[in-house]
């Protein structure tokens, strides 16, 4: 099988943004991250990206407060269950904040590492926000076309 790099994009939000069109959610989104974190984890985004939230889970068992092995993973479980929920939360949230003329924009989150995935040319390195719905403008990403970026990046594999 041959190995090459594959042309990727995202019609990019900052977090900023994302905040002051949703800012309960948003808020409420962050207060459910581990204990510390202020900026979204690569693990989070990478399990938002991939739906494998595992290494979602061993961020949280290494907050838990617990002693014993099976209370710490039970803990960790219920903690990460509660971070996708507020995710899935701020996710509807952004849609509704983002409506207009019926049809809203569609908010996910992504990783992208340029050094081991890609190129130093790529726009993208780190978590990013990216919405669909912009790449025909809706009436909704008409009105919102200032607040968003297409981003691009390479990933070799």
């Amino acid at each position: 099988m041959g190995m090459g790099e594959f042309a990727c994009y995202a019609q990019a939000i900052e977090w900023n943004k994302i905040k002051e069109l949703c800012p309960g959610a948003a808020s409420a989104f962050v207060c459910s991250l581990p204990s510390g974190q202020t900026e979204v984890p690569q693990e989070f985004a990478k399990g938002a990206e991939h739906g494998d939230w595992e290494d979602l889970s061993e961020l949280f068992e290494e907050c838990s407060l617990q002693d014993d092995p099976m209370d710490i993973e039970q803990e960790a479980e219920s903690m990460r269950d509660e971070c996708i929920a507020k995710w899935k939360e701020l996710c509807v949230a952004f849609t509704e904040a983002t409506t207009v003329e019926g049809e809203g924009l569609t908010l996910w989150c992504g990783h992208h590492n340029h050094d081991a995935e890609g190129s130093r040319y790529d726009d993208i390195d780190g978590v990013y926000f990216a919405v669909e719905g912009m790449y025909q403008l809706t009436p909704a990403g008409e009105r919102f076309k200032d607040s968003i970026q297409e981003k691009r990046w390479t990933v070799f594999g």
